[in-house]
């Protein structure tokens, strides 16, 4: 497993307080904003890539640097799809159930969403 899976609890509550106080579009301008800055750590990684390792300072060569952090290259794409298309999913099934229950009992409506997504 990844350490990456370690803070998805704390982005599907945050993304339960925005919808509350900022609406769909809060959240969905936000996972934009979000996937914008998780394709320009790619951008920076793929450059990182293409620069040589300095010589006699560095205790890992180009090869081993490429082997490492060239082969995430697909993973982080696939990241970044699979964040934007629940984010988007997680929010249309949280305001079908914010509609259907109301604004009252948002734990309620928050179960009810946990246990539709999975």
């Amino acid at each position: 497993m990844s350490i990456g899976i370690l803070p998805w609890p704390i982005v599907f509550l945050t993304t339960d307080l925005i919808i509350e106080y900022f609406g769909e579009k809060g959240v969905k301008k936000l996972s934009l904003i979000t996937a914008d800055l998780i394709a320009y750590s790619f951008l920076i990684l793929l450059l990182a890539t293409s620069i040589p390792a300095a010589k006699g300072i560095s205790p890992v060569n180009d090869a081993q640097f490429t082997a490492v952090f060239g082969q995430s290259m697909w993973i982080v794409g696939g990241s970044i799809i699979a964040f934007l298309v629940f984010q988007f999913m997680d929010v249309t099934v949280f305001w079908f159930f914010k509609n259907c229950i109301g604004n009252n009992k948002i734990l309620l409506r928050a179960g009810f969403k946990r246990a539709a997504l999975g």
